[in-house]
C-alpha cells in the first residue's frame, strides 16, 4: 500500500553540540528546548502510521513550519523524514507541545507506535494550573501506567530518545523517566483530544553520537545541583573501581548525586552506600548533605579528630548561611555504611541499618550531595530510590 503524508516543511539544521548537556544527563542552560540534530537540512512532515497505514488527517502545517491540530476530536499523525517513515530501533525527537482551549480531561500525547502496541507520554489537562504527566505502555493486550511529576502549564519542551526498546523522556532540559517496552521498532507521532494542540520547533534525527552522549550521561552518578543554587565542582571524584569513586583533593569541594540519570532530589528520596575517609589532616571532614541551596542544608559529617586519632560523626544545619544546631552522634571507624533518607522535611541518618539521627527541617525539594576538605575520601555502592523500600 502506498504511504501518504501531509504538508511538508524544511527542518533547519540543528547542531547537537549547541545544546550543553551536564555530566548527569540533564541539559543545562537558559531553558531553551533540547534539540535533536543532524548536520544537513531534511524534509520533515507528518504522515500515517507505517505499520497500520492509519490515515493521517489530524494536524495541519502552519506557515512558520509548526503544526496545529484544531479539531477536538481524537487523532494522531506520525513523523516522516525525506519521505520515509521516521521509525526504527534508535532515534531522537525534540520540540514543544502546547495545549490551549482545553475541555475537561483534554490530553496531548507523544506516541511511539509499534506493530504490536504502543508507548505514550500523555499530558492531561486537570485544571488551569495543573496538568498530569503519565507514561502509558500498551503491549500484548495489557496496559501499564506510570505517574510522572505534574506540571503547571500545558506547554512542554520535550526530547524523546528511543533506544533498544527503551523510551527516555526529557522535559524542559531535564531527564524525567525511562520506560521499558517489549517493542523492537517504533514509529513516533503526536496526537490528542479535547484541545487545540500545536507541535512546534520539531526536530528529528537518527544521530548516533547524540544518543551515545545522552546514554553515557545517564550512567554518571554525580552532577550539578538540581536548581543550580549550590556550588558544584565537575571533577570532584575519580572512578577508582566498579562503583567506587574517590575525592583526592584536600580543598573543600562538593558534588551532587544522581540515580539513573535523575537528581537524587525532591521531597522524598533515599540513598545509601559506603563512605571511607583516607589520609586525613587535622579536622578532615567528609559530609553527607541534604541541600536546598548553599545557605540552607542539613549535614551528617564524618570527621577526623587528630588529638585522639579517632573518627566520629556529627550533625549540624546551615540556616541562612550560618551553621548551627551541632550535635555529636558518636565515634565510628574511618569507614561507615550509611543511608540518608529525606522524607518531606525530615532527614534521617542510618549507620549499618540503624537509625542514629533525625532532623526535622522542611526545605521543600532538596538535593543529596557530598562534600569535604582536609582529607581524601571515597564512596562506593551508591544506590537509592524515590519511593520507600518495603
Amino acid at each position: 500500500m502506498k504511504r501518504k503524508w501531509m504538508s511538508l516543511i524544511v527542518a533547519t539544521a540543528l547542531v547537537a553540540a549547541a545544546v550543553p548537556v551536564s555530566s548527569a544527563g540533564a541539559a543545562v542552560g537558559s531553558g531553551a528546548p533540547l534539540q535533536a540534530a543532524e548536520t544537513v537540512k531534511e524534509e520533515l512532515m507528518f504522515g500515517e502510521d507505517c505499520y497500520t497505514y492509519e490515515k493521517a488527517n489530524a494536524f495541519a502545517v502552519r506557515p512558520n513550519g509548526d503544526y496545529v491540530k484544531l479539531s477536538s476530536e481524537e487523532g494522531r499523525d506520525y513523523i516522516y523524514l525525506n519521505g520515509e517513515a521516521f521509525e526504527g530501533t534508535a532515534y531522537v525527537v525534540s520540540g514543544t507541545v502546547a495545549m490551549s482551549r482545553c475541555a475537561e480531561d483534554a490530553v496531548a500525547e507523544i506516541v511511539l507506535k509499534a506493530e504490536e502496541g504502543y508507548a505514550r507520554f500523555i499530558l492531561r489537562f486537570d485544571n488551569q494550573t495543573n496538568y498530569s504527566l503519565i507514561a502509558h505502555v500498551n503491549a500484548n493486550g495489557a496496559d501499564t501506567y506510570k505517574t510522572l511529576p505534574a506540571r503547571d502549564s500545558g506547554r512542554m519542551n520535550f526530547l524523546i530518545m528511543w533506544h533498544e526498546s527503551n523510551a527516555y523522556l526529557y522535559v524542559d532540559n531535564t531527564f524525567v523517566t525511562q520506560i521499558q517496552t517489549p517493542f523492537e521498532r517504533t514509529h513516533l507521532g503526536f496526537g490528542g483530544a479535547g484541545s487545540r494542540l500545536s507541535v512546534e520547533c520539531l526536530s528529528a534525527a537518527k544521530n548516533g553520537q547524540l544518543i551515545e552522549k545522552l546514554l553515557s550521561d545517564l550512567s554518571k552518578p554525580f552532577g550539578r545541583h538540581v536548581t543550580g543554587d549550590a556550588e558544584y565542582y565537575e571533577a570532584v571524584f575519580l572512578k577508582t573501581g566498579d562503583g567506587e569513586y574517590e575525592k583526592r583533593t584536600y580543598h573543600y569541594l562538593q558534588t551532587f548525586c544522581y540515580l539513573g540519570g535523575k537528581p537524587a532530589a525532591g521531597e522524598y528520596y533515599w540513598i545509601e552506600g559506603v563512605l571511607t575517609m583516607k589520609n586525613p589532616e587535622a579536622n578532615g571532614q567528609a559530609a553527607l548533605m541534604v541541600t536546598r541551596d548553599d545557605g540552607n542544608k542539613v549535614r551528617f559529617v564524618l570527621e577526623y579528630d587528630e588529638v585522639y586519632s579517632r573518627y566520629f560523626i556529627f550533625k549540624d544545619e546551615c540556616l541562612g548561611g550560618t551553621f548551627t544546631n551541632y550535635r555529636h552522634i558518636g565515634n565510628v571507624a574511618n569507614t561507615v555504611r550509611f543511608k540518608v533518607e529525606y522524607d518531606h522535611g525530615v532527614s534521617r541518618l542510618y549507620l549499618d541499618g540503624r537509625l542514629v539521627q533525625t532532623v526535622e527541617r522542611d526545605m521543600g525539594a532538596a538535593h543529596f550531595g557530598l562534600g569535604g576538605d582536609n582529607c581524601q575520601f571515597s564512596v562506593s555502592g551508591l544506590r537509592g530510590g524515590f519511593e520507600a523500600e518495603e
